[in-house]
């Protein structure tokens, strides 16, 4: 007779919440952020290219305030910040979070 996957899950999920808690907390989100941070400041010509896109794409002039910024970021807006995706995405791929917590 198989081990039914109900019966699997209940073996492993004491073991398994702990883990997927530790990897998805807010020790990667923190430990993600700081690179990018890094990167941009390392790379100024990026940080002007990722401020000219989230400038463009939430139609803000140069003095508004972060309360007017707060309110363009939507899901559409963020779709179509492709630079901002691709500075992330290549942050995530150089400096992995999971390596940084296990």
């Amino acid at each position: 007779m198989g081990t039914s996957y109900i019966s699997v899950f209940n073996f492993l999920s004491p073991y398994t919440i702990p883990i997927i808690e530790l990897i998805t907390g807010k020790d990667t989100t923190a430990g993600t952020l700081t690179w990018v941070i890094y990167m941009l400041c390392k790379h100024p010509h990026m940080q002007e290219n990722v401020a000219t896109e989230v400038r463009e794409v939430a139609s803000l002039k140069d003095d508004s305030s972060i309360g007017e910024l707060a309110d363009c970021f939507n899901e559409d807006a963020l779709n179509k910040m492709q630079y901002l995706l691709a500075a992330l995405t290549e942050t995530r791929r150089l400096y992995p979070a999971i390596p940084l917590v296990i």
